[in-house]
């Protein structure tokens, strides 16, 4: 939205310093804090709202308290992450190295989460308690699989345990985990790893003999970078290189003690699985709770997000309290990710991870879509680097089109280096946001729309082409690990084929775009969404999305004169998705209303106007 109340605007600015500096400390710092760095009391969570994300609205929090301390009006102790009596700068590494990942606290009122491997364990009093004999005993979280995270456990040796040892694991099966703690293999302190249930001390420091019983200690494992470092009491004790398990669930382990566990912490990142992101589940989509999904949603273009001034958290959480649940992040450049082939701009991510983290924190599904790379309306949108050295200048419309018929066709070796890049960019992507769980993969808008160089003779042999890359982009995000659903736009090769070969891979979801024109009325509209249903849902046996709906005017009228029955129209489309087997559907497009980028250029919808498309398109 345009308007900024007056009296955000110090809190606006000292949240976007805090911004800058978080991207000057965030890799610089990422290991050096990842724990905390000295003897003292319990640092607090940066997750200042409890939500389980360290989110904007805790950065904001911090950067209203930044600077302060005990008697400062903008004193807040929340903030003072390691509670030292100030707000400062050791505050922000901590902030820096934790923005953007899952905080998760663990008190133990009962088992709830729990899986006991191997021991006795229980809860009594509040607190978890183990006991292994001879044989070791390990229960494990089994909510959340973590990578690039700092496990934190308050222990403490029972005075009747037999041996004086306890560990924290990094847990990958019962016969594969790390393991840190204190009196393991005889040493005060010491850092394990079993591998097909080989166990090998990777480091080591004093004797059992120091490690004091019936005394709480505060014990935490760093996973990170192929490191492993071990805090006991928030002072570093041991640091071993080894990168054999890079993620893990969290667990505790005894052998032949009696241990009590306080509570546990866990700051990282969540890989996305099966069960806790959304996913496909024949033709429909489930939450990570099972329940079925039908998205309801809208999209930002490239223009807009250029502008934050029109778009920005605001909107967010106005599309979220309207009862939209996906945003799709609509054609979106390669040309500027990748200015240069396999360069990517780190300031537009940067914005990329700003419009990203405005619907992680409100809840949002986002889509990540990008423009193909026809000669459309807006004339290039390749990037310059796709016909540099493939083709003569000058360049002309054709010339660009030919370049994307060329890229299309995976026969022709021409383009082979430029499919290569936009692999790399894919690639780049889905390990950037593989561990966020409201990021869903788009690939290409619309192909081959407005390519005039698609004909009679080499439609269907694009179709078949395009489907075979797509896979290829498919395997790229999934040989990161990113298990997010996959969005693909139907090859837009209208006028000479209806046959859209199938994309052979699981968690993907088709989409096409269908719109009431001035050339083709509702009743015209209905029947093609009914034989998109037929095609995507009932032969190719995937769930189908209608990434974009509404009205089109062919004229040069306005939405008023050429759909003076806008408002029933836009009714009777909601109403007759409703009725589709579809799993979702997007209404096209939020800078259309009043207030918004598109109103500004074209006045296009009132505020009342703009009031009934979102009660409608959400209702």
């Amino acid at each position: 939205m345009r308007d900024y109340m007056p009296t955000h605007a110090m809190l606006f600015s000292r949240v976007l310093v805090v911004l800058m500096l978080l991207s000057l400390l965030e890799g610089a710092l990422r290991v050096s804090v990842a724990s905390p760095p000295a003897a003292g009391p319990s640092p607090r969570l940066p997750d200042i709202n409890g939500n389980g994300v360290v989110d904007l609205q805790d950065l904001a929090t911090f950067a209203g308290a930044y600077g302060s301390s005990p008697g400062d009006p903008n004193w807040n102790s929340a903030a003072d992450f390691y509670d030292n009596r100030k707000v400062d700068l050791m505050d922000l590494m901590l902030m820096a190295v934790d923005f953007r990942k899952t905080c998760r606290v663990y008190d133990f009122n009962d088992l709830s989460g729990w899986n006991a491997s191997s021991g006795s364990w229980s809860v009594q009093n509040g607190a978890l308690e183990g006991l292994g004999s001879s044989e070791p005993g390990l229960i494990y979280a089994g909510d959340a699989t973590w990578t690039d995270f700092t496990f934190t456990a308050k222990v403490k040796i029972a005075a009747d345990s037999p041996r004086a040892e306890v560990a924290i694991c990094i847990y990958v099966d019962p016969q594969d985990f790390y393991w840190a703690g204190l009196g393991c293999w005889g040493h005060r302190v010491s850092i394990s790893r079993t591998v097909g249930n080989v166990s090998q001390e990777l480091a080591f420091s004093g004797d059992i003999a120091n490690v004091d019983r019936d005394v709480w200690h505060t014990v935490s494992v760093s996973v990170s970078d192929g490191t492993v470092t071990l805090y006991v009491d928030y002072s570093l004790e041991l640091v071993a290189n080894d990168s054999t398990f890079e993620s893990g669930l969290v667990g505790i382990r005894t052998w032949n003690s009696h241990v009590i566990v306080d509570y546990v912490t866990v700051v990282g990142s969540t890989g996305p699985s099966a069960n806790d992101v959304l996913y496909a589940d024949g033709t429909s989509l489930r939450s990570p709770s099972g329940q079925e999904v039908t998205l309801a949603g809208t999209q930002i273009d490239y223009n807009t997000l250029q502008r934050d001034v029109w778009f920005n958290m605001d909107d967010a959480q106005k599309i979220e309290s309207y009862g939209g649940t996906v945003l799709e992040l609509h054609a979106l450049s390669f040309s500027d990710m990748m200015p240069q082939r396999g360069v990517i701009d780190q300031n537009w991510i940067d914005r990329l991870d700003m419009w990203v983290s405005w619907c992680e924190d409100t809840r949002l599904y986002c889509i990540i879509n990008f423009r193909s790379f026809d000669y459309t309306l807006w004339g290039r949108v390749a990037p310059v680097w796709f016909l540099d050295g493939h083709y003569s200048y000058p360049w002309d419309k054709t010339t660009w089109n030919q370049a994307a018929i060329d890229f299309w066709d995976v026969d022709n070796p021409l383009q082979e280096d430029n499919r290569q890049a936009i692999l790399e960019g894919f690639q780049f992507i889905a390990n950037r946001y593989k561990n966020y769980e409201y990021v869903l993969f788009g690939l290409f808008n619309e192909p081959f729309n407005g390519n005039d160089l698609v004909n009679s003779v080499n439609a269907e042999h694009l179709s078949i082409t395009y489907a075979r890359f797509v896979e290829r982009i498919v395997d790229t995000i999934r040989s990161t690990g990113a298990k997010q659903l996959i969005f693909v736009d139907a090859p837009y090769c209208w006028l000479y084929t209806s046959h859209f070969e199938p994309v052979n891979r699981d968690a993907i979801i088709w989409e096409d775009h269908q719109y009431v024109t001035t050339n083709s009325d509702i009743s015209q509209w209905k029947t093609v969404l009914n034989h998109d249903v037929q095609t995507y849902v009932y032969d190719f046996q995937k769930p189908f999305y209608v990434g974009e709906y509404g009205f089109i005017s062919f004229t040069d009228g306005s939405i008023s004169h050429d759909f003076p029955n806008w408002k029933q129209v836009l009714q009777e489309e909601v109403n007759f998705l409703k009725t589709l087997h579809v799993c979702g559907y997007s209404w096209h497009e939020y800078p259309l209303l009043y207030g918004e980028y598109y109103d500004y250029v074209s006045n296009t919808f009132t505020a009342d106007e703009s009031e009934y498309i979102l009660k409608t398109i959400y209702g």
